[in-house]
């Protein structure tokens, strides 16, 4: 699920870039918050508030789960909840890409 998710994101940066070079500029944006809210970085720790960022992240929803399961041994019935939500950002990147591509692009 995670790796659809992240072709989704991908191709929602190729929509708006007009060229290589702008993609590698979106790097920064798109890529480095990203590490952030995977877990890495306790999100309590975060300054500000800005851990409750980690919600809108997709990384975040699949790298719980991984943790969950790596480090409490958590089945399924434990981790479902999360792989619905990372589904859930799989289909609103869907639509988003679906409708941008329209507006932005001429097919």
């Amino acid at each position: 699920f995670l790796a659809v998710c992240a072709v989704g994101l991908g191709s929602l940066v190729s929509i708006f870039a007009n060229g290589e070079f702008q993609v590698a500029q979106f790097i920064p944006v798109i890529i480095i918050p990203q590490i952030f809210f995977t877990g890495i970085i306790p999100l309590d720790t975060i300054p500000y508030g800005l851990g409750n960022l980690c919600y809108v992240m997709p990384i975040y929803y699949g790298a719980t789960p991984l943790k969950l399961i790596m480090q409490q041994g958590a089945g399924l019935a434990e981790v479902w909840p999360w792989l619905a939500a990372l589904v859930g950002c799989i289909i609103v990147l869907y639509m988003v890409n679906t409708l941008s591509l329209k507006k932005y692009r001429k097919l």
